[in-house]
């Protein structure tokens, strides 16, 4: 009976329009994650290719060097020196392949809807695929020492080498030796953690995922994958792209809804005055920040508002309550709002006040650009939508 009602469901939603819109953005995000990985590969390996041209440059040689490499070809690395080498390298490539598995299935079961966990799949494609972009320009425009002596260097000496080659580095049963900042190991077990740490709904899934980034990145360094300084700033860059996607896709949700994240914006320009609105029951299933930006309501002037224009602004006398149409937003007395509750007005969210632009210490509003580019990648367009 189970089986039945979940086949069931399954083909339904395969006939629906919006779950293959939603389908058809997230193999964007992973099909351009596959190419970006593609181009770090070769980027990585031009990389060796480089560190080779170097000590032969050096050596007044031809010949291709051979590790161990003398220590002084080395970086100094006080965390290096304090931790022992581990010999069993696998331990750390099993770390962070089960850290990322587990995240993606673990945040699967605990998020709701299938709009939900399909916008998961494609947050963490689109992340992944920006800091590997990264990835491949620090990589090129940087050479750094292998980290460890016995790192043997070999170089595909063809484009078809280089080609054949990719899928082994891909799946990481071939390794590089210079391709040090950053690291991409932490990157990976570290936005594991930051989904964790945004979608549990436990504080033991949080608890785990912290140990386990930890132990990993224990371990990276003791195989001897990266210097010290590749993992951190490969936790520097990885938070940064995370909160900065977060960050702008919430200033698109404002520009989108209508919604006012501060009492400042809200209260800056006298020309607008406030009006609740009711949510619609779709855009609170499927919230466009999912649990990133959740209201918690406790009083009446903790509601979530809409800024509406005057119908007189120069006027000091008479209601100068919105009067609202009937396809525009209704004016409710009370709402019960769930903390997962969100607002679609259906209106442009209009300017930043100056009020709002002085309380930043800024001369200028943030621009939209980078916030719209987000928007589509994360599928708000298709959310507000349908």
């Amino acid at each position: 009976m189970a089986l039945r009602q979940f086949m069931q469901a399954a083909a339904e939603l395969v006939q629906m329009p919006a779950f293959h819109y939603e389908l058809a953005r997230t193999l964007v995000a992973w099909a351009m994650l596959y190419v970006v990985g593609v181009w770090m590969v070769i980027c990585q390996q031009w990389s060796d290719t480089r560190w080779v041209l170097h000590l032969q440059h050096e050596s007044h040689s031809t010949s291709m060097p051979l590790a161990p490499w003398p220590a002084t070809a080395l970086l100094q690395d006080q965390m290096l020196d304090f931790l022992p080498v581990l010999e069993r390298a696998w331990i750390s490539d099993k770390l962070v392949g089960t850290s990322i598995i587990i995240c993606i299935i673990g945040c699967l079961v605990l998020t709701h809807g299938w709009r939900m966990r399909v916008m998961l799949l494609r947050r963490l494609g689109w992340m992944v695929t920006l800091l590997y972009l990264l990835r491949s320009i620090t990589i090129s425009v940087t050479t750094v020492p292998p980290s460890t002596p016995l790192c043997q260097i070999a170089p595909a000496q063809t484009a078809w080498q280089l080609i054949r080659a990719t899928p082994d580095i891909l799946a990481g049963s071939v390794g590089q030796c210079t391709d040090k900042i950053f690291s991409g190991h932490t990157t990976i077990l570290f936005i594991s953690f930051l989904f964790w740490r945004r979608y549990a709904t436990h504080w033991a899934f949080i608890a785990y995922s912290a140990v386990h980034t930890t132990v990993g990145i224990t371990t990276v360094l003791m195989a001897r994958y990266h210097y010290t300084v590749d993992v951190v700033i490969a936790l520097l860059l990885t938070f940064f792209v995370h909160h900065t996607y977060y960050a702008a896709l919430a200033q698109a949700v404002q520009s989108h809804t209508g919604l006012c994240f501060d009492t400042v914006d809200c209260q800056g320009d006298s020309v607008y005055s406030m009006a609740i609105v009711a949510p619609k029951p779709e855009w609170d299933r499927d919230s466009a920040l999912g649990v990133d930006t959740s209201v918690r309501v406790s009083s009446p002037d903790q509601f979530v508002r809409k800024r509406e224009p005057l119908s007189n602004p120069d006027s000091d006398a008479g209601d100068h309550t919105p009067q609202l149409n009937h396809h525009e937003i209704e004016v409710v007395e009370s709402l019960d709002l769930h903390p997962m509750h969100r607002v679609y007005s259906g209106v442009e969210y209009s300017r930043p006040s100056e009020t709002h632009v002085l309380a930043l210490g800024i001369n200028r509003p943030f621009g939209s650009m980078f916030p719209r580019i987000v928007a589509w990648m994360d599928g708000l367009d298709l959310r507000i939508n349908s």
